[in-house]
């Protein structure tokens, strides 16, 4: 069993889009390598705690607001199986 830990982000859009495909597009560049949706214009992103970029998703929370209002939750979750 992994101890890993994972950032779960959750980003609500209001518009939805372009906000949330330009989302899914800079955090995959942040080390976020798992995403959901919930909803309409909720996108969740996970990264891995040894992955992500933190200077880069500052940057990418600052740039998504240019596309939308955005709402941001974080929280830390432990590693699963979630196949």
């Amino acid at each position: 069993m992994s101890d890993s830990k994972y950032l779960q982000v959750k980003l609500k859009f209001s518009p939805v889009l372009p906000g949330r495909e330009v989302a899914l597009a800079y955090l995959s560049g942040n080390g976020f390598d798992m995403f959901e949706e919930e909803g309409d214009d909720i996108l969740i992103a996970y990264a891995k705690d040894s992955e992500w970029d933190e200077g880069g998703y500052k940057k990418t929370l600052s740039s998504l607001r240019e596309f939308a209002e955005l709402e941001v939750e974080e929280s830390w979750v432990k590693s699963e199986n979630w196949n």
